[in-house]
């Protein structure tokens, strides 16, 4: 992918998904506009996949480090890969070549959009991701991308 497809991913991410506000102990709610978006199916593979995007670019990417946010990303990624793992061998599938292909195997992870997404969430505590993953995984909800990309 190249750097305006990826981009474009952080940008969708940054207005579909999820947005932080400045000295909140919380991630925010999505702005006014995109908020139904965010909220009618999130997706178990897109909250991975954000969580799982903005571990590496803070691995890779030289951004000012916050290693108990990176922590609670890391965390919350394997739980949500091993729930994946149990309930669907597709849905895993999915998530490994997402990882392979937009993840480990792309040089362009660190675009501007990406770091400035990572110093963004990097302002929510560490108990604010577990809780995005704690809140979503007992609702046993099924592994697929759902709406917020």
């Amino acid at each position: 992918m190249g750097r305006t497809g990826l981009r474009a991913v952080a940008v969708a991410l940054l207005a579909a998904a999820m947005t932080v506000s400045p000295g909140s102990a919380r991630i925010a709610d999505p702005p006014a506009g995109e908020s139904q978006l965010a909220a009618t199916n999130a997706g178990l593979i897109c909250l991975w996949a954000i969580y799982a995007t903005m571990a590496e670019v803070g691995r890779r990417c030289g951004v000012d480090r916050n290693p108990p946010f990176e922590a609670a990303l890391e965390r919350s990624v394997s739980r949500m890969e091993d729930y994946a793992r149990q309930r669907s061998a597709e849905g895993a599938a999915m998530m490994a070549d997402y990882r392979a292909h937009q993840i480990d195997g792309t040089a362009q992870i660190c675009v501007p959009d990406a770091r400035v997404m990572y110093r963004q969430m990097a302002l929510a505590s560490p108990e604010a991701v577990r809780d995005a993953a704690d809140s979503l995984l007992p609702s046993s909800p099924p592994v697929e991308w759902g709406t917020c990309l």
